[in-house]
């Protein structure tokens, strides 16, 4: 017993002091940095890094002085410091072409409209969603060499880590790194610019964002299919409806060449509650008519000017190919008019047995408006509020 109590004690010693040194080390810091991905898509001349903000770290940096408070409190609080945080963000990611400075800026209508604060991981469990914002610059067509550096988090006593995807257009990762704060990562852009040039024919642009654009109807656009339905629903004969719909195309894709052009742009935050405020106007309308105004299609072209600068935004994240504009832009807004086409022909299709029938007003096309208008209205409130 007397042998064990000295080793006993050394033990407890040991482990005290381990523990008091574990503290010691680290005393003033209040949160691990985790690991940020950040994706960087080179197409010809123009790159454009997507970076994965955690809101718990970025709060941490942005606001030093609030230790009180671990993250923003809501996406309105985002968007009340959206420039201070641009103005963190975007210095502490540089990037050098062969050596000089690529100027990179932040996206001016960040942060988007619909910004979701939390997700649902794999475990089923709610935790914070990241902030995705995007910087974009241009790498003159000579440069050989694109060298990255991520400075963000540095301030802090932990070291961040940085998952980096180096990818193509159409979405073929060529290389991942992993990188300290301060490391940096050179890129040859030869692979690229070869990839680029073998793989971007006008035809296959057009069928890429032909595609996209479809499928941003159907299956993601639930807000232009509602829109639609709601044209559909208050009737008035198949060439009432193709003026309707024709004049809808003609508006989207007019804003939408503009706003791809840096002609015209509206911010999200304006943008998506008028796209859902048009989505109620329309069903609201149908209630309380029962034949279609001659006017209505002007109307129509109106709401397809505002929901052209909402596909823009789309567009805005994929990127448009660098010399294939025309291709890219036509093939999407044909992609979205297939969408929009689909959506009219399956309803025609569920309907038309009964679609003349006296109960299918009071007892289908009401009842469909009134869920569309509440719908478009929660949209609109859910948006403004953020």
């Amino acid at each position: 017993m007397l042998t064990r109590r000295p080793s006993l004690r050394v033990i407890g010693t040991f482990l005290l002091l381990l523990g008091l040194g574990s503290l010691s080390s680290h005393p003033a810091r209040a949160h691990d940095f985790g690991v940020t991905p950040a994706t960087v898509t080179v197409d010809g001349p123009r790159v454009r890094l997507v970076i994965d903000l955690h809101p718990a770290d970025l709060f941490q940096v942005v606001f030093p002085d609030e230790a009180y408070r671990r993250m923003f409190d809501d996406a309105a609080h985002v968007r009340t410091h959206a420039d201070r945080i641009r103005a963190y963000v975007t210095p502490r990611v540089r990037l050098l072409a062969d050596g000089v400075p690529v100027v990179l800026a932040a996206d001016p209508t960040w942060p988007p409209n619909r910004l979701a604060m939390t997700r649902v991981d794999s475990t089923g469990k709610v935790v914070a969603a990241t902030l995705p914002l995007a910087l974009t610059g241009t790498i003159p067509e000579n440069a050989e060499k694109l060298t990255m550096t991520f400075l963000l988090y540095g301030e802090g006593e932990f070291v961040p880590l940085f998952d980096v995807v180096i990818r193509d257009l159409p979405g073929k990762a060529r290389r991942t790194e992993y990188l300290r704060v301060n490391q940096a990562a050179t890129v040859e852009l030869a692979p690229f610019r070869q990839h680029a040039a073998r793989a971007k024919s006008a035809a296959q642009v057009f069928l890429d964002f032909l595609a996209l654009g479809f499928t941003h109807i159907l299956p993601l656009g639930l807000d232009h299919i509602l829109f639609v339905l709601g044209l559909f629903l208050l009737g008035g004969g198949f060439r009432s409806l193709l003026k309707q719909v024709t004049a809808f195309t003609i508006a989207h894709s007019l804003t939408l060449a503009l706003a791809m052009l840096d002609i015209l742009r509206l911010p999200s935050r304006v943008v998506e509650p008028l796209i859902a405020l048009s989505i109620a106007y329309v069903a609201i309308e149908n209630l309380y008519r029962r034949d279609v105004n001659r006017w209505r299609w002007l109307v129509v072209f109106g709401f397809g000017l505002i929901h052209g600068l909402g596909f823009a935004g789309v567009l805005e994240e994929l990127g448009l190919p660098a010399g294939r504009f025309l291709p890219a832009l036509v093939g999407f807004n044909l992609g979205v008019e297939g969408g929009q086409l689909s959506v009219l022909l399956g309803a025609t299709l569920v309907t038309w047995p009964f679609r003349h029938r006296e109960w299918f007003r009071p007892w289908v096309a009401r009842p469909a408006c009134l869920m569309i208008a509440g719908v478009g209205l929660f949209w609109a409130v859910e948006r403004v509020l953020g």
